[in-house]
């Protein structure tokens, strides 16, 4: 993927990101939970993590991990 495609939609994802944390704790899981799904599919994020993929993709998997807390 070309870096500013790629830049472009991470910071749609960091938006939608934010949307969600506005919601109530309570309604955060399921959208949570359907960004992930949607990163996973865009970012082709490795169900085993790979060093090497992490090493390329460190914004990535820093807002990953923050929706994932929120999928809990």
């Amino acid at each position: 993927m070309q870096k500013q495609k790629r830049q472009n939609r991470l910071k749609i994802f960091e938006a939608r990101f934010d949307r969600i944390m506005q919601l109530k704790q309570k309604d955060r899981k399921e959208p949570a939970e359907r960004l992930m799904k949607d990163m996973e599919e865009v970012f082709n994020i490795p169900y085993s993590l790979e060093p090497d993929w992490l090493r390329k993709n460190e914004d990535v998997m820093d807002l990953y991990e923050k929706v994932n807390m929120e999928a809990l």
